[in-house]
């Protein structure tokens, strides 16, 4: 069972265009792994589970799982804000590869308490 790492993302790009990012998945949204990372996923497997590589996502998103968001929050008409757990340690690679392909400012406040680290990430195209 891993230590749980906590972040609180906010995106400088409208709601809906974030959306557009996340699949649904049983309920709950997860990453369009096949929009991020196409050369990788397959539209057949967008979230990602059928080439789901333990190594790959430790250095491809920074973290062992790919999370599960509660959906997408606009701040405001042109900021969005998600939160979402990840296992050990940020997610941080995802979100500068989604910064690099929508050029979109991410600031990801990112906290794991059970080892005691916490920090911000910001990125921009």
């Amino acid at each position: 069972m891993p230590n749980w790492n906590y972040n609180e993302v906010t995106i400088d790009a409208p709601a809906m265009e974030v959306q557009k990012f996340l699949i649904l998945d049983n309920g709950e949204y997860r990453f369009n792994m096949h929009k991020i990372f196409p050369e990788v996923f397959t539209s057949r497997d967008p979230i990602g589970d059928e080439n789901w590589d333990y190594n790959w996502a430790c250095n491809n998103t920074g973290s062992k799982w790919f999370p599960g968001v509660a959906g997408v929050m606009a701040a405001s008409d042109d900021q969005a804000y998600i939160s979402y757990d990840t296992a050990w340690a940020p997610n941080n690679l995802l979100l500068q590869r989604l910064s690099k392909i929508t050029g979109w400012k991410i600031e990801n406040i990112y906290e794991e308490p059970g080892m005691s680290f916490e920090g911000t990430y910001i990125c921009k195209s």
